[in-house]
């Protein structure tokens, strides 16, 4: 490196344009000096909210959970209270609840490859089972109990409790 003498030296043999043209090169060492503050300022701040909005999705999907899952507690009471009265229907003041058996098919097991040719019209893919068309064949009497069942369960359906009042008086 070049020693304070030397560097006055060169300074003081310069003409003019290179003076200017030296200027110039410092100033622009100062403003990119400046960038580069100002650009990891901005990426501190970026970074900042990142985190922030990360833990408000963190604290709304439990807030969602939460809600979901009162919402299944809800929902089984008033199927235990439908069933404890020997009713399918409860009507209140505004709304009305009707108890409903949902039915759904529940797989017992994965396709094999000797199910594709047995089966052949319930796979959907290869090795994928078609739950529509296992619900058609049940319907149709065909026998799926090796490897799928209709499983009902109770649910609830929810209306205004003078809809059908509505709809008599308006016919």
């Amino acid at each position: 490196m070049a020693s304070l003498y030397e560097a006055l030296q060169k300074l003081q043999q310069l003409d003019d344009d290179d003076e200017l043209d030296l200027i110039a090169h410092l100033e622009a060492i100062e403003a990119t000096k400046d960038k580069v503050d100002s650009y990891k300022n901005v990426l501190d701040q970026l970074e900042a909210q990142g985190v922030f909005w990360r833990e408000k999705v963190k604290e709304a999907q439990t807030q969602a959970r939460r809600a979901d899952k009162m919402i299944e507690r809800i929902k089984e009471r008033m199927i235990y209270c439908l069933q404890s009265f020997e009713t399918t229907e409860l009507v209140g003041n505004v709304h009305r609840v009707k108890l409903s058996h949902s039915k759904k098919i529940e797989l017992l097991r994965e396709p094999q490859a000797d199910d594709l040719f047995v089966y052949e019209n319930l796979l959907r893919h290869k090795f994928e089972w078609d739950k529509k068309e296992i619900t058609q064949a049940i319907e149709q009497g065909v026998n799926v109990d090796d490897f799928a069942k209709l499983v009902s369960s109770p649910s609830i359906r929810w209306s205004y409790a003078n809809s059908q009042r509505a709809s008599k008086s308006s016919h």
